[in-house]
């Protein structure tokens, strides 16, 4: 459906500990899968081809996978609700607060910039 080439992260936290977080790969890949069964004006899909560093003090990793979320035709918003993701740690070095393979919450609402009407057949 479409890409992610640059994205911003704010106010992100593992245990109170503040990173930075930057994409590793771009494009990040939008597909979109159904009309949402709650809503007509969504559209569900997913966010695949993540892949992220996140560094802050004393903490690194990576993170790849898959993020299920909604874009919201009235809105104009991609929400990530923060569950059903696949993003696993790699490379983590963070004070034992993340080790390789664990799970990552994704949640998060974005404008998007082109605010496009989505439809699914």
């Amino acid at each position: 459906m479409g890409n992610i080439n640059t994205i911003t992260f704010t106010t992100c936290k593992v245990a109170g500990i503040s990173f930075n977080v930057t994409m590793k790969t771009t494009p990040w890949k939008i597909d979109v899968s159904a009309v949402n069964a709650t809503n007509p004006q969504w559209v569900d899909g997913q966010i695949s081809a993540v892949s992220a560093h996140i560094a802050g003090v004393g903490c690194t990793a990576d993170f790849t996978g898959t993020v299920a979320g909604h874009y919201e035709n009235n809105t104009g918003n991609l929400v990530l609700p923060g569950t059903s993701t696949t993003l696993i740690a790699s490379n983590a070095s963070c004070l034992g607060l993340i080790s390789n393979g664990n799970v990552a919450k994704f949640k998060a609402s974005y404008a998007v910039s082109t605010h496009p009407s989505i439809t699914t057949p």
